[in-house]
């Protein structure tokens, strides 16, 4: 991962009874370059597993001079999470480049603008607005069901992180600005083709050196600002007319019915704000929401077909809850998918959509009894305790049942701290609830209907991190049930 962290650590004194970044064991570098050349982008994850194998739950690393430390221990990941806004922030660099690129948000704000901005995400995604989501997303599972059941009769091969984007595609633009850009009944969408170009093109950027594309353009940078440019033009085009469907109506500034109205309504008067601000938190959400749902259910996928057996409950299950229904039809059934649920964190437990995090110490620390000073860059791996039975009894199984109610004292170690998906403390995923309605609702619809089965070997596919961290092209066959 060749990268650069920007700032510098600033001198301190010694905090008693620490040691300091440079006494920490970590791989041997190079001069001037440090671990650059040892860490691959797309494998970077599975690098720092090896080396916390070596070097345990603390360690360094150098990219080119710049110390990093890079944090396993559940207890200190928490730390982390839950110092933040005050004492953690995410890299800097990140949050360059993605304001850079125009799709700032809710994600990387920090301070004032992250608590300004949190509030407004917080009412849109929160229970009530889900519950009253909800039949439109039931809708939109029984178009792609629909879809679905053509492609399975004409014995079609689908490739499966395509098609769950359609998905949760649709879902998160109907929910964020109400425009259903209706990708599952299109074979092929424009707007997805752009979206799919976005994340792997900023984490390269972050993975950077040197920032050349501010110099020179390469075919990949011109395929971005391409994108960019059609997916700003797009949304432009749906905030000028929420702005005159509010002005319009002006009691959607009371009760919005969308995302996009209600960042608009919370807008000051005397300090408005500006159409790139809005267009970037819609863009944030529509990104975020359609990426790592669309991935966590194509790795449920492949679970699914891995451990038939696991399959075969979550069949047993869905028949139960939808009965007749070809759908979920009522919201508090979703509390009801019990199994399927524990699949979807057994899956998250295994292949996380987010293995590694990113932050600077906003002032002196000491984590581990290391004295971090300010301005240390602190990577946070969550792809590594969670399979140690330090954790997890039988960690390298893949069993659901330890998700369940009553699984616990069988599985005699389950300490849910390693386990942080959605992240933790006062940034915890405000997105969680409507990731777990949408990937529910779909598994329920396609164990009804389908049993999975993979055309591409397991073997074959490979974990790939471009932001978030996603499994390889893999194409499955839809066999359907009697």
């Amino acid at each position: 991962m060749n990268t650069e962290i920007t700032g510098s650590v600033h001198k301190t004194q010694s905090l008693p009874g620490t040691i300091s970044i440079n006494e920490l064991p970590g791989p041997a570098g190079l001069p001037l370059l440090g671990n650059v050349l040892q860490l691959p982008t797309e494998k970077l994850h599975r690098v720092f597993a090896k080396w916390s194998d070596q070097y345990g739950p603390i360690y360094k690393i150098k990219l080119g001079i710049i110390p990093i430390v890079v944090i396993t221990a559940p207890e200190s990941v928490q730390h982390v999470l839950k110092n933040r806004p005050d004492k953690f922030r995410r890299l800097g660099k990140m949050d360059f480049i993605i304001r850079e690129v125009g799709i700032s948000g809710v994600f990387n704000a920090e301070g004032e603008e992250w608590k300004q901005q949190r509030k407004v995400v917080t009412q849109a995604l929160n229970l009530q607005h889900i519950k009253s989501f909800f039949p439109l997303l039931v809708t939109i599972t029984e178009k792609f069901l629909a879809r679905w059941n053509r492609l399975s009769s004409e014995n079609s091969l689908l490739e499966v992180k395509s098609e769950l984007t359609r998905y949760t595609v649709d879902n998160t633009s109907l929910l964020a600005f109400g425009y259903n850009m209706n990708t599952i009944e299109k074979d092929k969408d424009i707007i997805q083709e752009h979206l799919k170009n976005i994340f792997p093109a900023i984490f390269n950027r972050i993975s950077l050196p040197v920032p050349y594309w501010r110099y020179l353009k390469l075919p990949a940078d011109k395929k971005l600002e391409k994108s960019l440019a059609f997916i700003n033009k797009f949304m432009q085009g749906i905030v000028d007319k929420t702005r005159e469907e509010m002005a319009q109506n002006p009691e959607l500034d009371m009760q919005p019915t969308n995302f996009l109205q209600a960042v608009i309504a919370a807008s000051d008067p005397e300090n408005p704000v500006s159409n790139e601000e809005i267009i970037g938190n819609v863009l944030t959400m529509l990104l975020a929401g359609e990426d790592t749902t669309a991935h966590t259910i194509a790795w449920v996928l492949y679970f699914m077909h891995l451990y038939p057996e696991v399959q075969q409950k979550m069949q047993q299950e869905a028949d139960r809850i939808l009965g007749n229904e070809n759908t979920l039809k009522e919201y508090d059934d979703i509390a009801k998918l019990t199994y399927i649920e524990a699949v979807t964190f057994e899956s998250m437990r295994f292949k996380p959509v987010a293995p590694v995090l990113y932050f600077d110490t906003l002032e002196d620390v000491a984590i581990e009894g290391v004295q971090l000073p300010k301005g240390t860059a602190v990577f946070l791996q969550t792809n590594y305790e969670v399979t140690k039975e330090t954790n997890f009894s039988n960690a390298d199984k893949f069993m659901p049942e330890r998700w369940m109610a009553g699984g616990c004292p069988v599985f005699k170690v389950h300490d849910e701290r390693a386990f942080i998906p959605f992240g933790a403390g006062p940034r915890f995923c405000p997105g969680y609830h409507l990731a777990m309605v949408e990937i529910k609702t779909v598994l329920s619809m396609i164990c009804k209907h389908f049993t999975v089965v993979m055309q591409t070997r397991p073997e074959d596919v490979k974990e790939i991190l471009a932001f978030t961290m996603m499994p390889s092209e893999f194409v499955i066959r839809l066999e359907r049930r009697k």
